[in-house]
């Protein structure tokens, strides 16, 4: 013990200083590290965790589910369609499970969490707009960010829909899950590129924004132009994408009624787009696809005419979400009192 004392009290000054300063650029590294742990995995709580978690709990008494991503989330509004509907019916039990900035991939996977130890749903309302139904997810490194991070907390499921039989993929995302860091790696970064836009506006005017954020980043979901339109639309593969052919599977095994939504489109986007006969084509497909599906396809793009009631390039402000609702449940109901609902053969436009 002796010994001991006496090396500390004679080492040499500047060694001690380096060990300190050593030791302090680790602490130091240790926290940062921590502390951008416990931010990711608080989102990641947040975000996924949660959002299984309410799936679960308020699915019991739910019997029409609304699926897709911002524009059903910002566009279908529970409330309204339940009220909207018919006099001497029953209205069904509706919950939007709709997320913002997800692919196909994740809209299966809610749907099939959704579906746990269910055996019945009468409708699973999937809004969609432009060649979704067609294209074939991207699930690179790069594409898993943010809320399609999804994807990590089902890493095999996942799997199967971006590379079916690879077992690369599967590991890729079951090792990425494991590490809330990597899986929720977008979390923190999302909050520092909010600071960094905010050192952009100052002493400049302030952007325009809405609930989902700033309003000219949604034109960027559109197509560069009309040519680049008709292109995808001419080459979209001829039949569903593989997540949208597993979720009408999971929706018909629980004789639920699959209704194909067109969401509503500002007059811009019709007049550019939908008005081409390259998509007048691929909508015929669809509804095609949809009858031999046993699916509904409803074109509900022109349902609201006034651009102002759209708060950006896509999406409907919360009153016309709620117009447009009301008038989806009588369409709905209108399917459900003349056509057979599960399995039907048939559209609705």
């Amino acid at each position: 013990m002796d010994s001991q004392i006496n090396g500390l009290l004679n080492c040499h000054p500047h060694a001690t200083e380096r060990q300190a300063r050593s030791d302090v650029r680790l602490a130091a590294k240790e926290f940062v590290l921590r502390a951008y742990g416990f931010a990711v995995c608080n989102a990641g709580i947040t975000l996924n965790f949660m959002l299984r978690v309410v799936i679960v709990r308020n699915i019991a008494l739910v019997l029409c589910l609304f699926l897709g991503n911002s524009l059903v989330e910002a566009g279908c509004n529970t409330k309204s369609f339940e009220t909207a509907w018919p006099k001497g019916k029953a209205p069904p039990k509706a919950m939007n499970v709709a997320l913002g900035a997800t692919s196909t991939v994740e809209h299966y996977l809610i749907l099939k969490r959704s579906l746990q130890n269910r055996t019945h749903l009468t409708y699973v309302i999937y809004g969609f707009f432009d060649d979704q139904l067609n294209t074939a997810p991207n699930g690179a490194w790069s594409d898993l960010v943010g809320n399609r991070a999804f994807s990590y907390y089902f890493p095999d499921e996942a799997a199967e829909m971006y590379a079916p039989g690879s077992w690369f993929k599967k590991w890729q995302l079951r090792l990425t899950a494991r590490v809330p860091m990597l899986a929720e790696r977008s979390s923190l970064w999302g909050k520092v590129d909010l600071l960094r836009r905010s050192l952009e506006e100052v002493g400049m005017p302030r952007r325009k924004t809405n609930r989902f954020g700033r309003v000219e980043d949604f034109g960027a979901l559109e197509a560069a132009d009309a040519a680049s339109f008709d292109r995808r639309c001419r080459t979209a593969a001829q039949g569903f994408s593989r997540p949208v052919e597993e979720l009408l599977r999971l929706a018909h095994q629980r004789d639920a009624t699959v209704i194909l939504l067109e969401m509503p489109m500002p007059s811009h986007h019709r007049r550019l787009f939908y008005s081409s006969p390259a998509w007048q084509e691929l909508r015929a497909r669809l509804n095609s696809l949809a009858k031999q599906e046993g699916a509904l396809y409803l074109s509900a793009s022109d349902w609201i005419q006034d651009d102002r009631n759209f708060e950006d390039a896509t999406h409907l402000n919360k009153q016309s979400a709620s117009q447009f609702s009301s008038q989806l449940a009588g369409a709905v109901a209108w399917v459900s009192l003349h056509r057979p609902l599960a399995g039907t053969q048939g559209d609705a436009h």
